[in-house]
């Protein structure tokens, strides 16, 4: 029993001597204040960057065509959205009528007062299929070709159904 105490003693012993030889030993000078700073410390590191804006896929710039056509002047559904319906180029024979989307390239266009009139629109026109519209249905404005306005005038203040009577 005593030989048991004896190690038990003994092993307690090395555990505390093994545990102080882990602890570092205090600090005996006492901690130094830096003087007070009246300006802040200049910025070592510079701020962190932020990353490029991620660019879409290059998108091809749609083929232009310098164009004159013979067309009706409709409103959009959207505000300040114009139309030119049953749109042909009045020196080809058979033209089929197309759709476009005008955008103007001049300064304050009035195309309202040109709304339900037959007008001709020099410019270039954007080379675009578009698909056919489903039975009874209408195609959305933003995927008609843009026919880019240079100069229009009316050409008769009512439009006809029929696009052959240009």
């Amino acid at each position: 029993m005593k030989r048991n105490a004896l190690y038990a003693l003994a092993v307690s012993v090395l555990i505390s001597a093994a545990a102080a030889a882990q602890t570092p030993p205090p600090q005996t000078t006492p901690p130094q204040t830096p003087p007070p700073q009246t300006t802040p410390p200049p910025q070592t590191t510079p701020p962190p960057q932020t990353p490029p804006p991620q660019t879409p896929p290059a998108q091809a710039t749609p083929a232009m065509q310098e164009l004159t056509v013979v067309g009706c002047v409709v409103k959009g559904v959207k505000p300040n959205v114009y139309l030119i319906e049953r749109a042909v180029d009045p020196t080809k024979k058979n033209d089929p009528p197309r759709t476009f989307r005008i955008q103007a390239q001049m300064e304050d266009p009035d195309f309202e007062s040109h709304v339900n009139a037959r007008v001709e629109f020099t410019g270039s026109a954007e080379v675009k299929a578009v698909t056919p519209p489903p039975p009874g249905g209408k195609i959305d404005e933003k995927d008609l070709p843009v026919f880019m306005v240079k100069n229009f005038q009316r050409v008769a203040d009512t439009c006809t159904a029929d696009p052959a009577s240009r």
